[in-house]
């Protein structure tokens, strides 16, 4: 059986998960930072939503919900939320491997 195709995951292969960095972007104090990752991406909330669930206003009215001390903050980061995950760039050359063998690149993802 000849391989013709390779498929990669996209968390923690192709792209990183960047909690802490990207709370901290925003210039709270570490103790907000803690906070709003506590009540947003480490929220039971969180898996819903990645399962594809909860819809954006869904699941941040919910973690509005949970910590309203911290709804500023839950709602400029959840408005910026794209900047949470950032290429490895460690994959591109194996990537590019891979696609110079002549195999097909695929990839694969839980993000909903």
């Amino acid at each position: 059986m000849k391989i013709d195709t390779v498929i990669f995951d996209i968390g923690g292969v192709l792209v990183g998960l960047g909690r802490i960095r990207f709370f901290r972007r925003f210039g709270f104090e570490e103790e907000t930072c803690q906070a709003v990752m506590r009540a947003t991406v480490l929220s039971p909330h969180w898996k819903e939503f990645d399962r594809g669930v909860l819809s954006d206003e869904e699941v941040i009215d919910r973690f509005v919900q949970d910590a309203p001390q911290l709804e500023s903050e839950i709602r400029t980061c959840m408005e910026n939320i794209h900047g949470i995950v950032y290429p490895l760039e460690s994959s591109i050359p194996w990537i590019e491997e891979v696609k110079a063998a002549g195999l097909r690149t695929l990839y694969r993802s839980t993000y909903s």
